[in-house]
């Protein structure tokens, strides 16, 4: 009868042993899931910000190139404008001799 309780009392403490081992496991597996998480979350986090940073730049070299055409076309008008004032200089200066 004592070996048969000695028996049972080392199950249990196996048993528990086993237990408090499962118990440690899922606290570990929860730890790794919020860390998982975390990680996707930040993950996500990043494509957010490159989508958004691609954006903007794509928002700045647009603005760049309609400075550019503005640019192009007061310079072209600036040019004719001279070409008007230097053509009007000759002109006058062949009416005057």
């Amino acid at each position: 009868m004592q070996d048969v309780i000695t028996e049972q009392s080392g199950q249990i403490t196996d048993l528990k042993s086993r237990l408090d081992t499962e118990i440690q496991t899922n606290k570990l597996n929860e730890q790794i899931k919020k860390l998982k998480d975390e990680q996707l979350a930040l993950k996500d986090q990043e494509i957010r910000m490159v989508n958004e940073s691609f954006n903007r730049m794509k928002d700045i070299a647009d603005r760049a190139i309609q400075l550019e055409e503005k640019a192009q076309k007061r310079a072209f008008w600036e040019k004719l404008g001279v070409f008007g004032v230097v053509i009007a200089a000759i002109i006058k200066a062949f009416l005057v001799h």
